[in-house]
């Protein structure tokens, strides 16, 4: 075994919860659900996020291995406050407001503004906040070829522009 195979054996490991013993102390995922689902809806009620249509249940043909009991099986739209694909901006030669393309930023190792293009900022007025990434932002490729599922955590230590972070309230779920 290589050490690609033996990264990518430890993950599956890991995924399944099959790396290391489970602890029937830890609170189970149906109680961190909770609280997510009441988070939402309070941003909701307060209009900071707009009410998103019921994902439809995740069938038992959709699991494609079996989990600790007190895991949970949910879509990805459940646990995020905010699952976008992007806009398409207009970009400009001269600005200091950073565009992440996932091809281009999310490199293997972190992510980098190396290539960045940048935002007209006249266009940014258009643009909610919520497009703004904040320290804890998880980063997905959607697409293309080497890249789709690649994820990266944003760190502000990366933050090299101001605009790149602003003052968004940050959604905790504890």
């Amino acid at each position: 075994m290589n050490g690609q195979q033996l990264k990518k054996s430890i993950l599956q490991l890991a995924i399944q919860g099959r790396l290391v013993p489970q602890d029937s102390n830890d609170e189970p995922a149906s109680a961190l659900l909770s609280r997510i689902r009441e988070e939402k809806q309070r941003l909701v009620d307060e209009k900071i996020i707009k009410k998103e249509k019921a994902l439809a249940p995740i069938m038992e043909e959709e699991k494609p291995f079996d989990i600790p009991e007190s895991w949970e099986w949910v879509r990805l739209g459940e646990i995020c406050t905010f699952l976008s694909r992007g806009r398409s901006p207009k970009y400009t030669e001269k600005s200091d407001i950073p565009v992440f393309a996932q091809k281009c930023n999310l490199k293997e190792g972190g992510i980098s503004l190396d290539k960045a293009k940048f935002l007209d900022p006249n266009t940014l007025k258009s643009w909610n906040d919520i497009y703004k990434i904040l320290e804890g932002d998880v980063l997905l490729n959607s697409t293309g070829t080497g890249t789709v599922g690649r994820t990266r955590l944003f760190k502000t230590n990366i933050r090299v522009f101001s605009i790149a972070y602003n003052e968004r309230r940050r959604i905790q779920y504890r």
